[in-house]
């Protein structure tokens, strides 16, 4: 059961303005007197990927295992901070389509936009593609080339909308992954011919059954009457943000988790169940809808999170993103999503709200805003951090798209500050400066 994730950081956003520069002007094809050649490519399906585990059974695991017991805006940017060029482009148009599906304003989730918006440069001459001239014997060739200088990559900025949406995004089936198609034409046989994409770029965001018009996986149309619940779960959760905006800001942030914790269980019917489809107990609307019998897997636990910290205004320089991966405690291990939060201090923190619920291995502390005991550095050069909660051991690692998409500036956790030691413990405390 793979979560296909994903994490947001509080960042600034910037807007990036679609630059549109040629070396040479485009010829639209009524300027010439033949017909250029057009090419559809369809059907072209990405997979969302993030290492984690669509039901996160190594949290359900520890807490099952460990307690012998089966209990249960201004929005951070922090993944369009990390992309550049024609992917950050996608992003800044894809972002506000996503949000009217969010509130309901937009039925269908085929989403059409201009070559112009995505790509600085799309329109290519034969020569600067590498070729004498465009013909039919080498068009797939040229196309190739074409693609390659005008390139995007589509699980980059799914990776960074995802981080950066743990509210907007709740009627997307990610483990569907999203369709694309895109034209190019040409014209033929001549030495200085264009080549260049074609009217419009279309992503297709396959909607989860539970949201769809027809009730059913692999459509790409959000039934809009959810709109209005959905908003008023996403409206109880800026209430609690709300009520608690006078508190120190490490006040804020453990106060946000408690108030997690105390409005929603642990979803294990759809964390052991391998068949059960990507919906609702993966998204936050079913913390906030003021429903005692809905309940949520870890990334319910850790959009929730993100959402109030997004939602939010802190005194200091507090930072958290979403991040996904692989929890391994006792002879258990799978996906798992958690958070990571960035102090007043610089440092940052573990902060894992699923496991701090009642009736988990974290439950009196350790495994929100804590350091970690010990690491081990892996073969393939990532880093598992190790955290002792009485005698278990409880390991965390990131997904290689989590790494690809943040790198290592904002996902090691700092070495531990040893500020004394009591009965052979390590003393330190939180203040709203952090360690």
């Amino acid at each position: 059961m793979m979560i296909h994730h994903i994490r947001s950081h509080k960042a600034v956003w910037l807007l990036l303005a679609a630059v549109i520069v040629f070396s040479l002007p485009c010829v639209s094809p009524a300027a010439r007197a033949e017909e250029p050649v057009v090419i559809t490519v369809p059907g072209i399906t990405v997979t969302v990927k993030d290492g984690g585990n669509k039901g996160d059974p190594a949290a359900g695991y520890i807490m099952r295992r460990m307690t012998g017991a089966d209990a249960p805006s201004t929005k951070g940017a922090s993944g369009f901070s990390k992309l550049e060029g024609n992917d950050a482009r996608l992003y800044t148009a894809l972002k506000p389509l996503i949000e009217e599906v969010a509130a309901g304003e937009r039925g269908s989730t085929e989403f059409q936009i201009p070559v112009e918006e995505i790509f600085e440069k799309y329109c290519y001459t034969a020569g600067e593609l590498g070729f004498t001239e465009i013909n039919s014997s080498n068009a797939s060739t040229v196309k190739d080339a074409m693609v390659a200088k005008a390139s995007i990559d589509l699980h980059r900025v799914m990776s960074a909308l995802l981080v950066d949406c743990p509210y907007e995004l709740y009627w997307f089936d990610k483990t569907m992954g999203i369709g694309s198609r895109y034209s190019y034409s040409y014209y033929p046989g001549d030495s200085t011919a264009e080549i260049w994409y074609a009217d419009d770029y279309t992503f297709i965001f396959y909607v989860s059954a539970e949201y769809s018009v027809s009730g059913t996986e692999g459509t790409f149309a959000v039934d809009t009457s959810w709109g209005t619940s959905v908003q008023a779960a996403a409206a109880a959760a800026r209430g609690i943000v709300s009520n608690h905006a006078g508190l120190g800001d490490i006040e804020k942030l453990t106060a946000y988790k408690d108030e997690i914790c105390g409005l929603v269980d642990y979803n294990h019917a759809a964390a052991d169940d391998d068949d059960h489809s990507y919906g609702n107990p993966w998204q936050l609307v079913w913390v906030f809808d003021g429903d005692d019998s809905t309940k949520v897997v870890c990334e319910g636990y850790s959009k929730a999170f993100q959402f109030l910290c997004d939602e939010s205004s802190f005194s200091g320089n507090i930072g958290s993103i979403i991040v996904s991966g692989t929890m391994q405690g006792g002879t258990g291990a799978g996906g798992h999503m958690w958070n990571v939060v960035t102090l007043n201090n610089g440092r940052r923190y573990l902060a894992d709200v699923t496991n701090s619920d009642a009736g988990s291995v974290g439950q009196d502390g350790g495994l929100f805003l804590d350091s970690y005991t010990t690491k081990e550095a892996q073969s393939d050069g990532s880093v598992k951090y190790i955290y002792e909660i009485g005698s278990q051991s409880i390991s965390y690692w990131y997904a290689d798209d989590i790494i690809d998409l943040y790198g290592p500036d904002d996902l090691n956790l700092p070495e531990i500050i040893d500020q004394g030691t009591l009965d052979g413990g390590i003393i330190w405390a939180l203040d709203d400066n952090g360690l």
